[in-house]
């Protein structure tokens, strides 16, 4: 009696604490909220799922671009318009570029992967990153790659062209794709050439991403919210989550270690591709050359992953849209094919230097971003200093979850905003015909901004326009019209369309011989 006693004490007591802490930091200027509940705080108003949608909810309801939600001490602001996130990511970058504490991520007894380049805290480090992307996958560097990606686009359109007279899967089509954008990083990073499928790097990557997605969500792991249950054995039940964690920290080495190692081989070998690894490694042999940014191999080995894993299932999500929607928007991709006919005619594919001659096909590739944006909520940023913001105390983030604070920008609010998108749930790709109509932001703001953005530019662009030039997608009428529109991701942060089949099919004869013409030059 006399334990249960005590007991009971610490947990009144604990109650109390928390209950304190809880109303003196709802009693400061925080933007607007749902209702707070005793000891819960706010926390049964934070979605679990479809956050983007429960989120535009949230912000619509209070009638406000900048919302807050307090729950055990822990403070999350949405942001819900593209104004609010410029003036804070990017006005007020040095406040708001770190990340939020993922014990998940960070601590050495689980994944141990501080260091990974979209998760890494604001600071030197941070820096050191951007420079190495700046200098590698900048807007002029990335040139380099440009007939690489040509290549593996149209080696895809050759392959997309085994799919006449049949119907196809979304799941075939995303393996395609993804094979697209994971070998064109592939050999951006380390000169690597992905000749099937079932490429062992092409798997790691796959996986890599998927484990991401799941450390990146604070919902699938208690321990990011609360840390003490790193305390409690292993023998107790409900804690075999960490040895999950630890069969990930495993597969997350081995997409950092083993493609570096091979493309230390093929330099060691005198048979290395111009990559960015073999460029960084290179500088690092010759003294006096890495004085200006100051790295080491570990950096290298970092950048080199991020490239490759963190682009292929976004660009691969962006052109999962692009399919969908021209599954379902017919007028859309016949009117994009008449400007590409008009333009390029039917003796060549396109090019990436014919952008600036395809007004309709770029303002389409916006409509789709929009439509679909492939991180519907981003990665979240956190504060680094108290602030006020719209009158608003925005508090500072700490190491300890009590006074936390983490920032999300919610992309899919802010690309249905309707004061600059007009009819937004409308698929309009006329709507960025007009100059005055901004792009969605789907790369991100300020010193988080994604740095591979030209490279991912000019793969998508010359995908989306080659497969116009080449090909008709039409809906099979297997799943009825209607069913496509509802694809929103009930979890996850890569937007990926609930399972659909379309067919895909050479324009005419004489598109389909142009297009393994094509191929064959580019073999």
């Amino acid at each position: 009696m006399a334990s249960a006693g005590i007991v009971a004490v610490i947990a009144a007591a604990a109650a109390a604490l928390i209950w304190n802490h809880t109303t003196k930091a709802r009693t400061a200027r925080l933007p607007p909220g749902p209702p707070s509940y005793p000891l819960l705080g706010q926390l049964p108003s934070v979605p679990t799922s479809f956050e983007q949608l429960k989120y535009k909810a949230l912000t619509d309801d209070l009638k406000s671009d900048i919302i807050s939600l307090q729950f055990l001490g822990k403070t999350i602001v949405v942001l819900g318009s593209s104004q609010a996130a410029i003036d804070l990511f990017e006005k007020r970058s040095t406040i708001y570029s770190d990340r939020p504490q993922n014990i998940i991520l960070t601590d050495k007894r689980l994944i141990d992967w501080e260091n990974a380049v979209p998760f890494t805290q604001y600071g030197e480090r941070l820096r050191t990153y951007r420079r190495i992307f700046s200098t590698w996958l900048g807007k002029t560097a990335t040139k380099a790659f440009h007939e690489h990606q040509v290549t593996q686009v149209r080696r895809m359109l050759r392959r997309f062209a085994g799919f006449r007279n049949r119907t196809i899967s979304s799941d075939v089509i995303e393996k395609q794709l993804h094979r697209l954008t994971t070998s064109t990083l592939l050999h951006a990073a380390y000169g690597y050439e992905v000749n099937s499928m079932n490429d062992q790097f092409v798997i790691l990557a796959k996986r890599a991403v998927d484990i991401a997605s799941q450390i990146v969500l604070p919902s699938n792991f208690l321990v990011n919210v609360f840390p003490s249950l790193l305390r409690v054995p292993e023998w107790v039940p409900g804690t075999g989550w960490r040895r999950l964690v630890r069969g990930w920290r495993t597969e997350l080495r081995r997409t950092i270690e083993e493609p570096f190692e091979w493309a230390k081989g093929q330099m060691a070998a005198g048979i290395a591709q111009n990559s960015l690894v073999c460029s960084v490694l290179e500088s690092l042999s010759k003294p006096g050359e890495n004085a200006a940014f100051d790295l080491t191999e570990e950096d290298c080995k970092e950048v080199a992953v991020a490239i490759f894993g963190g682009g292929s299932d976004t660009m691969a999500g962006t052109l999962m849209a692009f399919i969908l929607a021209m599954a379902l928007f017919p007028e859309a991709q016949a009117m994009a094919q008449r400007e590409i006919d008009s333009v390029i005619g039917i003796s060549r594919l396109p090019e990436i230097s014919d952008v600036e001659n395809l007004p309709y096909v770029r303002s389409l590739i916006q409509e789709v971003m929009r439509w679909r944006p492939a991180l519907p909520l981003g990665i979240p940023h956190a504060s680094s200093q108290d602030d006020v913001f719209q009158g608003y105390e925005i508090p500072k983030g700490s190491i300890i979850y009590l006074l936390a604070a983490g920032s999300i920008g919610n992309i899919w609010a802010m690309t249905r905003d309707v004061k600059l998108y007009q009819d937004p749930e409308t698929f309009n790709p006329n709507r960025f015909l007009d100059p005055s109509v901004p792009p969605p932001p789907i790369f991100g703001w300020g010193r988080r901004k994604c740095p591979g953005m030209y490279f991912a530019e000019s793969l998508v662009f010359v995908c989306i326009a080659s497969i116009l030039a080449g090909f008709n997608i039409k809906s099979s009428g297997e799943t009825q019209d209607h069913e496509l529109h509802f694809d929103i991701p009930a979890n996850g942060i890569i937007y990926r369309p609930k399972p659909f089949s379309c067919i895909i099919e050479p324009r005419s004869q004489a598109h389909e011989e142009l297009i393994h013409a094509a191929t064959y030059e580019n073999m």
